[in-house]
């Protein structure tokens, strides 16, 4: 083994964390990690997440003397926000305890439904 190796510099070690290189790199990986996600669940979503379809029924009525009736409905599909876009809510509640403590309060944010 050479006898000539670097010694560990304290100093060095932590002028590693200011390195601006460093944190490229860092960020760089997450975001590369963030796209194979997103890529992976837009698979799983398109192919095994079962998709709602809108259901064509007609009714037909004939009744004596020739007269026909015909009732065509189409259920109507309830068209969801797209999941990456949070659906804001605004919940209120009030509470009482067996110790005689009692109040209100309120919940404010975003939510994600997938």
């Amino acid at each position: 083994m050479a006898d000539d190796q670097e010694k560990f510099s304290l100093s060095k070690f932590f002028s590693g964390f200011l390195n601006p290189v460093t944190h490229a790199k860092n960020i760089q990986f997450v975001l590369w990690a963030a796209a194979v996600c997103f890529a992976g669940f837009t698979i799983y979503r398109a192919y095994f997440v079962p998709t709602n379809k809108q259901v064509q029924t007609t009714h037909i009525e004939v009744t004596q003397g020739g007269t026909l009736n015909l009732q065509q409905n189409q259920k109507q599909e309830v068209k969801k926000r797209a999941w990456w876009i949070p659906t804001p809510f605004v919940e209120a509640y009030g509470f009482t305890e067996t110790t005689g403590r009692a109040g209100a309060g309120a919940r404010i944010g975003a939510r994600l439904e997938f």
